[in-house]
Formats: structure tokens, sequence, C-alpha cells
């Protein structure tokens, strides 16, 4: 059944050796059946990988739910995310975990574009924030003039062609 299902799936011993792999997690991999049965952890995953992981795998075994995103190559070259899952066996702790992961890029790509789209906004109202700030400041500067009361009439003319120049550039 496992074979059939979009998630990648395996099951790897204590002594970090697979002893399942679904077709996903093969063709993930690109790893030709039956490998990787048998074969230990570090072998398929590579070095790097397996270091990065193998603290989670660890409290995998000693009964701990783990869970991560990973950016994983694929055969062209382009990384998928996955959401991975280390589960203990819990009918025999202690004897392995399960791997199991599905892909999420879509997601995680549109969570990108979403914090995109949000400093965008951000950008664009700071950017208005400052350009409605620049010509509020004189127009603050007329209405103190002009409720004093003491304005003559080459000041109210003054006044009033800052107060015409303001408002066409805020419109």
């Amino acid at each position: 059944l496992t074979n059939h299902l979009p998630a990648l799936v395996s099951y790897v011993g204590a002594d970090y050796r697979y002893r399942f792999a679904n077709a996903a997690y093969k063709a993930q991999l690109g790893i030709p059946a039956p490998y990787p049965l048998g074969q230990h952890v570090r072998e398929v995953l590579g070095e790097a990988l397996f270091t990065a992981r193998e603290p989670d795998m660890r409290r995998a075994l000693a009964g701990e739910v783990v869970s991560v995103e990973l950016a994983l190559p694929t055969q062209g070259g382009a990384d998928r995310v996955y959401a991975v899952t280390y589960v203990p066996n819990d009918q025999d702790p202690g004897d392995g975990f399960f791997v199991m992961g599905l892909d999420i890029t879509d997601r995680a790509e549109a969570q990108q574009a979403l914090r995109a789209a949000d400093r965008r906004k951000d950008e664009f109202l700071a950017m208005l924030a400052h350009e409605l700030r620049n010509p509020l400041a004189p127009l603050v500067n007329v209405a103190q003039l002009l409720g004093q009361g003491e304005a003559d009439t080459a000041a109210l003319r003054s006044c009033s062609a800052i107060l015409r120049r303001q408002v066409q550039h805020m419109s």
C-alpha cells in the first residue's frame, strides 16, 4: 500500500540501515530497486545530510516524534521542500523509526511569495507616509500662522500660495 502513496516513506533500523523504502522515496533520491535496503543512511543521503539529520534520528530512536522541513535535490537539479517526520516504532521501541516526507514545495513557495508581497507592502506604506508627511509640515505651519490672527495681506497671499502648492502636491 505504501508504494502507492505520494509521500516518501521509509523505515530505518537502529543501526541506521534501511529496512524499507517506498517507490516515492526511491524516486526522490534517484535510487534503483531494491536499493537502499540494507544500506546505511549515510551511504544513501551523503555525509552532510546524514550529519545534519542524525540528531533527529537519535531522538526518534529514543521515542520522540521529530518534524523538520528539508530542501532535497531532485533528478532535475531543482530542490523540492519536504515536511519530514521521524516517527519511532511504538511496537518495538528502539528497533528503528519511520521516515515520512510530504512534498510541500508549493506551500513553501506560496509562503515565500506572501512574505515578499508583505515586504513590498511595508515598503510602499513607508514611502507613502514619507510622501504625505513632507507636504503636511508646511500646511501645519500655515495653520499656526493663520491661527494667530496677525497676518497682513502679503502674509495671507503667501499662506494661500503655500496651501495651494502643497494641496496640489498631495493630490
